[in-house]
């Protein structure tokens, strides 16, 4: 886990015995403030304890209800426990501040390794009938012969959906393959 402190940042390897500010589980933030511009939305929340990584993608959801109430695409600047994100094409978000939210992480690190590696090949292909099942790396949907989605894109053993592909992989909804080809050049 990474935990930035200021200007420096430090690998932790959490154990079970170190306090709740090295907990796994899912985080709840604060809502400090909010601001839209030019189509995207940057939400500042305050965390008790360090999220596990990745941060995004993730959503905010109400405390009871558990219902998503905000998508959140990308890391803006983080300075702990403070993180601001950004959110692309929304409009009139019905947040207050000083709300507190669940912070629902999406993804696992090898789930963010495959969407955000432009040089990996998917390849479209029908599950075999092996009496056996995958599990869509982005969404958990199954992909087998007999239940499911019959087809997937594979890639080194991973599989993802056909619908996850052309929004995660092909449609870069969430900007980070972008971000990614950017860095290398």
């Amino acid at each position: 886990m990474l935990f930035v402190e200021g200007s420096k940042a430090y690998l932790v390897n959490p154990l079970s015995a170190d306090s709740s500010a090295y907990s796994y589980g899912q985080a709840h933030a604060i809502l400090t403030g909010f601001n839209e511009h030019e189509g995207s939305l940057f939400t500042i929340l305050h965390f008790s304890r360090m999220p596990s990584l990745p941060l995004v993608p993730a959503h905010l959801a109400e405390l009871e209800s558990r219902l998503a109430v905000l998508e959140i695409h990308q890391v803006h600047a983080m300075r702990f426990p403070v993180i601001e994100f950004v959110t692309f094409d929304v409009a009139n978000p019905d947040l207050r501040i000083g709300s507190e939210f669940a912070f629902a992480q999406w993804w696992n690190p090898d789930a963010m390794d495959a969407v955000t590696d432009t040089a990996r090949e998917w390849h479209l292909t029908t599950y075999p009938d092996n009496r056996s099942h995958q599990h869509c790396l982005l969404t958990w949907e199954t992909i087998s012969a007999y239940h499911g989605q019959r087809q997937g894109y594979e890639s080194n053993g991973d599989w993802i959906t056909p619908a996850a592909y052309e929004k995660f992989i092909r449609g870069d909804y969430l900007r980070l393959r972008k971000v990614r080809r950017n860095a290398e050049h």
